[in-house]
């Protein structure tokens, strides 16, 4: 089976989005820092009111309301930190090995991908981890590196031909 697509900026950065949030580490980060900054504010509610001796409760209810702001919006300003991250990183230097014209075939063997720069390609055994969400398929060949496959350009049966072919190829 061959493939053709392009993948845009969009396309890659809603693969770091995808692969933040169902990462193990990254999610461990994300909670470690969504429940230590209110820990924090709680406790510099306490020391302000020591030193300047105004009652606890009058300096604790702001530093509560902080806290619920910090834990409902966090998530939100982590993902667009990734988001603006992966944008930067598409910027700083010459993509055209990942941005672009891509031909991938998939056949028995494995995976080869070319580019205008050159190909890549990958046995069934080297392919970590299959993964899918609403608008891709991702082929992860290592811990935080993927093929990223944009279904639109998998009509109908293509896209379930496709799917079939990986997923009988993954190794268990």
């Amino acid at each position: 089976m061959e493939i053709n697509y392009t993948l845009t900026k969009d396309d890659y950065i809603n693969f770091n989005l995808y692969h933040a949030k169902h990462s193990k580490s990254i999610q461990k980060t994300l909670f470690y820092l969504r429940v230590t900054a209110p820990i924090l504010y709680l406790g510099l509610a306490a020391v302000f009111s020591f030193i300047t001796e105004i009652p606890i409760l009058v300096t604790l209810v702001p530093f509560i309301v902080i806290s619920i702001l910090w834990v409902v919006f966090y998530p939100r300003l982590f993902y667009g930190t990734i988001k603006r991250n992966a944008y930067k990183m598409i910027k700083e230097s010459e993509n055209d090995s990942l941005l672009g014209k891509h031909q991938m075939k998939v056949d028995e063997a494995g995976i080869i991908d070319k580019t205008t720069n050159g190909q890549t390609s990958v046995n069934w055994s080297g392919v970590v981890n299959f993964a899918e969400e609403k608008d891709y398929y991702f082929i992860y060949i290592g811990s935080i590196n993927a093929y990223i496959i944009p279904k639109r350009y998998l009509p109908g049966q293509s896209l379930k031909q496709f799917d079939e072919t990986v997923k009988l190829h993954i190794p268990s």
